[in-house]
């Protein structure tokens, strides 16, 4: 998928080809990619998602 998938999946072949490397002791390696959100079904269940959600719903912690 690293080399092969290059033309058709750019940004996953680049991140599969950057995890073979060890990035070091104390790094840390993050992707920020939108790359699924061009999926149909990944969209459609954020759409459900959305719309569920109450005004009041934030992202921060409640307790029960």
């Amino acid at each position: 998928m690293g080399v092969a998938g290059f033309p058709l999946y750019p940004e996953a072949s680049s991140e599969t080809l950057l995890m073979m490397f060890e990035p070091g002791p104390l790094a840390r390696r993050a992707f920020y990619s939108d790359f699924s959100l061009g999926s149909n079904k990944v969209q459609a269940s954020l759409r459900d998602f959305a719309a569920g959600l109450r005004t009041d719903d934030t992202a921060s912690l409640r307790t029960n």
